[in-house]
């Protein structure tokens, strides 16, 4: 096959966004579709190489692993190798066990499968992963192990026949990737089904071009070839993680691809731009720079304590780039280059094949090692294992789940004491209700009292947004349309409303002027037009609860916030470097920030209940202290500090 330079400064153009989206650049909030590119490239020249051999008669199965063993592992390996130490050094426990499972994973060209079975790609979780960008290898290597076979026995069938089922696969995929798009986004963006079509877009590209030469300098050509260039970059600053991907909305940068391929021919603009010296040398090393740039960032992101900034992430990138130099000309080329030499052998490809398989043997090892013994957890200091405990310290009511409440109320609903048939107190909010119910029920379990909570995690305890109609926003207006009818049936003597009151913060901020009610046009609140319209909003849905019921208002204020991350990680950090175990948090003490609590709190008919007293001197609050998180997150209290402010919540209950 004959060398094109341009196809290596479209590498260039894949790989340069991805490492800048990744480093968090949000000019660059399209840039995932760099691996889109790749997919594309990898189909045409995989493709090409195939039908070459066949054509010669020179096909061998053996042969073609070998290359993509010598392309692939011997890069791969080295990084994997060059994270052990650093995962050792400072991933915690839990982190440690997810690395050890994506070592297996990469050495099973199985990531894909794990990663959508952990969490989505644009999640933050995923930042934190290592070897995440590992994915879309696995997702090539699974499309090679059917793709030549498939190729091998169709080729027997004609030229035709083999276009005619790779166009077929191409279109049931693309379909089932835009079905998926919208109905199982996490499996459409990792898996080989709904990717498939990408690389196809490529092999199709490959049999145009089989049997003629990209044609040279013609005004078409110079067109469509910018155009594709223009595609692939349009989709690069235009896309963000809300496009839905991929999906026909990837048919702009992997046709855009194609474009390239079968029309940058000499004299076009294109070809030129592409051909550039720097161009080609980074598209000559960017598989090493795709592999280092994500474990880079992401054991920095473990290491600092504070999130990396945009010129620190600028300069690994950099850095990235220098490693992937080194790599390639130390370890990519010369393993290539030997393939060459011995092509003529037939040992020439046995052997190397046998040495993938011990390395993938022994990198499955390695992965299976740090997967047990709990993320070799002796590596952590005793202090800062305590902190991360928290993160599983959590309110045994969040498996609480209301259905309907005029069909039932799950018992794990119930509080204090079981056994009583009334009810004497409701509690009613967000998942800061959930948080705080430990605290309620040993407060209600010591008075003898019964209650029920209804709370649901993100819905506003005051008001509701109605601007959309996602799941989570039609189970806040059930949650919100059966608390009159609670109230009714069971006639409590005290209602507990707890909640994240900033997230009404945020909704008073960004809703509209018009006015809805809760389906039966009581409790419910509605949309205001900002901060102006919040006290009406507070006294309609106050007046929904007095009209039903005559129980008494108690309001329960924020636990502390730590904003910047998760508080057990981030102690556990500072403690495994030798700083403070305190960590304050983010509260404002006076409370004259939040509008919202500052108006329920002169409410004549509506107590207030003051956590801040539990966790905060007269200068700051704590989100922890002496090394024990409040918190087993940024906001939720855990559930030993819900019962430390069991003695707080002791007059709502009498």
């Amino acid at each position: 096959m004959k060398y094109r330079p341009e196809i290596d400064g479209l590498r260039t153009i894949a790989v340069v966004p991805v490492v800048l989206f990744h480093a968090g650049w949000e000019l660059f909030s399209g840039g995932f579709v760099g691996v889109d590119v790749f997919f594309v490239i990898s189909g045409y020249l995989i493709t090409s190489i195939l039908l070459s051999e066949l054509e010669q008669d020179k096909f061998s199965i053996l042969r073609f692993y070998e290359r993509r063993a010598r392309r692939i592992l011997p890069a791969l390996m080295l990084v994997v190798l060059c994270c052990l130490p650093f995962a050792w050094l400072w991933l915690f426990p839990a982190d440690m066990k997810d690395f050890g499972e994506s070592v297996v994973a990469v050495a099973t060209f199985s990531s894909n499968i794990l990663f959508w079975w952990e969490s989505g790609y644009f999640e933050t979780a995923g930042e934190l992963k290592p070897l995440l960008h590992t994915w879309s290898l696995a997702v090539e290597e699974q499309f090679y192990i059917f793709f030549p076979p498939i190729l091998f026995l169709l080729w027997k069938l004609g030229r035709n026949t083999m276009i005619g089922v790779c166009v077929l696969a191409l279109m049931v995929s693309l379909g089932l990737s835009h079905w998926a798009a919208y109905h199982k986004p996490d499996a459409n963006f990792f898996l080989l089904p709904t990717r498939a079509w990408e690389l196809l877009i490529g092999s199709l590209c490959a049999f145009w071009l089989q049997k003629r030469e990209v044609s040279e300098g013609a005004i078409l050509n110079q067109l469509v070839s910018l155009a594709g260039l223009g595609a692939i970059m349009a989709s690069v600053f235009l896309f963000d993680e809300k496009t839905p991907f991929p999906s026909l909305y990837a048919l702009l940068p992997t046709v855009g691809t194609a474009m390239v391929i079968l029309t940058a021919g000499k004299g076009t603009l294109t070809k030129s731009l592409l051909s550039l010296p720097p161009m080609v040398g980074i598209g000559l090393i960017s598989y090493s720079a795709y592999l280092w740039h994500q474990p880079i960032f992401a054991f920095a992101r473990h290491r600092l304590l504070e999130p990396p900034t945009l010129p620190l992430m600028l300069v690994l990138g950099v850095v990235s780039f220098l490693l992937a130099f080194l790599s390639w000309k130390y370890v990519e080329a010369p393993f290539r280059k030997r393939r060459k030499d011995q092509a003529a052998k037939t040992a020439g490809y046995t052997r190397p094949l046998g040495t993938a398989a011990v390395s993938l043997v022994a990198c499955l090892a390695v992965g299976f090692v740090l997967t047990l013994n709990q993320g070799q957890i002796q590596r952590i200091p005793g202090k800062a294992l305590v902190a991360l405990e928290a993160k599983e310290d959590r309110s045994s009511f969040y498996r609480c789940t209301v259905t309907d409440i005029n069909v039932k109320i799950d018992q794990s609903c119930f509080l204090g004491a079981l056994e009583k048939e009334n009810i004497d107190f409701v509690v009613f909010g967000d998942s800061q209700a959930l948080a705080v119910s430990d605290g309620v029920a040993d407060a209600a379990i010591r008075r003898g009292k019964k209650g029920v909570l209804l709370a649901a995690h993100a819905c506003p305890t005051i008001t509701i947004p109605r601007t959309a109609l996602s799941d989570i926003q039609r189970r806040c207006e059930d949650l919100h349309s059966w608390l009159p009818s609670l109230l009714r049936d069971t006639q409590p003597d005290t209602i507990i409303l707890a909640g994240y009151w900033g997230s009404e913060s945020r909704i008073f901020d960004q809703a509209d002027s018009s006015e809805s009610t809760g389906r039966d046009g009581s409790v419910s609140g509605f949309q205001v037009s900002g901060w102006a319209d919040m006290p009406q909003a507070v006294d309609r849905f106050l007046q929904g609860i007095r009209a039903v019921s005559d129980a008494e208002i108690y309001v329960v204020g924020p636990a502390p916030t730590f904003r910047e991350q998760p508080v057990p990680e981030y102690l556990a950090k500072r403690i495994l470097y030798g700083g403070p175990d305190d960590l304050v948090s983010d509260n404002d003490v006076s409370g004259e920030s939040n509008p919202l609590l500052s108006y329920l709190r002169v409410q004549t008919d509506v107590q207030y209940i003051d956590l801040s007293e539990a966790f905060c001197s007269a200068e700051e609050c704590f989100a922890a202290k002496e090394g024990l998180p409040y918190l087993f997150d940024r906001d939720h209290l855990t559930r030993s500090s819900a019962l430390m402010i069991s003695k707080m919540l002791g007059p709502a209950i009498e």
